[in-house]
């Protein structure tokens, strides 16, 4: 029964942040996204901000509802905000790689931002239930 209950808290909470993560992974090994083209000048950094707004949501709601390591699970919030800047990073390092793309330090500062206001607004929910 625990084995049953563990795997579908898996699927349940921290499954969606792992495809998003992969999801982010596979468009930035696409050599060009075209974006719509906004006329404000940085339409790529809002699409940055937005897409790690809900990875960090869903990274801070994968470390919460884990049960196996409670620690964790108190410092959710900082983990959150660690492991999602980090991935962050680590994409934009990965995209000096991809033909087309190139890493670029605001694209990173907009991914903290964003995973910084997920993050947040996921810590938000939980302190008002």
């Amino acid at each position: 029964m625990e084995i049953t209950t563990n795997r579908m808290n898996f699927w349940r909470y921290q499954a969606p942040a792992i495809v998003f993560a992969i999801m982010i992974f596979i468009v930035s090994s696409i050599p060009r996204v075209p974006l719509p083209d906004l006329a404000i000048g940085f339409e790529d950094k809002i699409g940055h901000v937005m897409a790690y707004t809900l990875l960090g949501f869903l990274i801070g709601r994968a470390i919460y509802f884990q049960y196996q390591v409670l620690v964790w699970q108190r410092n959710f919030y900082l983990l959150s905000i660690v492991l999602g800047s980090v991935y962050g990073v680590l994409d934009e390092f990965h995209q000096h790689f991809v033909p087309g793309r190139t890493a670029d330090i605001y694209d990173t500062l907009a991914d903290v931002v964003g995973v910084l206001i997920g993050a947040t607004l996921f810590r938000m929910f939980i302190n008002r239930k």
